[in-house]
Order: structure tokens, then sequence, then C-alpha cells
């Protein structure tokens, strides 16, 4: 898997929990996306793209750089993001998709009951390269 990451403390924290959790398969790499994907010369299998501003432009390229039955795994915050990521993989042909909502509740009490509310909900897009 690779990874792509602007903010050099993330990178830090992303080689730290692969060492932690002893994954030996995400390559982290350090740059702004699409740009960092030109000095690429291999075909990764997986790639994930956290979502900015750019996704549609960063999910293209990293389309262009994924190999044949490669995954391109995508997220959204919000549902903009996630709108521009749909559209993409409808206008790249992605195969197999598969959407998951993360979240991470908070119970806080309204009225008489207490409610499950959700706190940064986060949604994770998937597909296979198919030709």
């Amino acid at each position: 898997m690779v990874a792509f990451e602007r903010d050099p403390d993330v990178v830090a924290l992303i080689e730290t929990n692969c060492r932690r959790f002893e994954l030996e398969n995400v390559e982290v790499i350090e740059g702004n996306a699409p740009d960092c994907l030109q000095d690429r010369s291999d075909q990764p299998t997986r790639i994930c793209v956290e979502s900015s501003r750019a996704i549609g432009s960063i999910l293209e390229a990293a389309w262009d750089y994924l190999a044949e039955e490669g995954r391109i795994i995508a997220t959204a915050n919000n549902l903009e993001a996630l709108y521009t990521i749909s559209e993409g993989f409808a206008r790249l042909h992605v195969r197999h998709v598969d959407v998951v909502q993360a979240a991470i509740n908070r119970l806080e009490r309204r009225g008489t009951h207490q409610a499950l509310a959700a706190i940064d909900p986060i949604f994770i897009i998937s597909g296979t390269k198919l030709n």
C-alpha cells in the first residue's frame, strides 16, 4: 500500500503506527499529491487517498499509477468530498466499489433521554481497477 501525505508530522505518525502494528506493506510518500506521483516508476497495488480540496485530480492521477486489479481507497469527511469521490469513481469506471461510514459517537443527554451524537463521521470509499 502506498500512502501520500503532505504533513511531515502525520508521515511520522503513520510510520510509527506501522512499526507498532508490525505492518511491512505500507509505503508513506511525503509530498503534495498529485505532484509527488510523477516520481513513481512502479505501479502500486493499493493507493489510499485522504480527501482534500484537490481530491478529484488526485484520484485521477493516482488511478493512472495504480496497477491493474489494484485497489484505490479514499476518505471523505464531508458531503462535498463524498460526492466528488463518487463522481470520480464513476468517471474512472471503478469496479467493486465499497462504501463504509465509520463513526465515533458520544453519549449526550437530550431531555429525558441519552442520545448518541456523531463526532466527525468519515466515509471510506474503495474500488478496484479493472479493464
